[in-house]
């Protein structure tokens, strides 16, 4: 509702949270997600990963930033529902049959908004 009125009619809504994340049959080399997952409720949390590792292509990627409780600040957000460990995603992106790619991560902290950040993860389909 808040886009500009010549890009509204391109926009497309999906809840992470239902399961039902469809692209018409295509799947993405490349899927971003950026400071978005310690949005959504812990329980609804398996389900919007579930969702994104479906729109992977099989050898594509998902570059993923989420906040994390060694983030700065994290705390001073009441929109931060699901604020855990780096460890503790890690290990929900491997049950939703995700892995890290630490090689890749390594490469995406070069770049300067990266670098600091606790909760960078590049993952792929297992």
């Amino acid at each position: 509702e808040n886009a500009p009125e010549d890009v509204k009619s391109r926009l497309q809504f999906y809840d992470l949270t239902t399961g039902n994340l469809t692209f018409y049959g295509v799947d993405f080399t490349i899927v971003t997600c950026f400071e978005t997952l310690e949005h959504i409720s812990e329980e609804h949390i398996p389900t919007a990963l579930t969702c994104i590792r479906e729109t992977l292509a099989p050898q594509g990627h998902a570059v993923l930033t989420i906040c994390t409780d060694k983030q700065p600040g994290w705390d001073t957000d009441p929109t931060h529902v699901t604020i855990r460990s780096r460890e503790w995603w890690g290990d929900h992106l491997e049950e939703s049959g995700l892995t890290t790619d630490p090689q890749k991560e390594d490469d995406l902290r070069r770049f300067w908004l990266f670098s600091q950040h606790d909760g960078v993860f590049v993952v792929r389909r297992t």
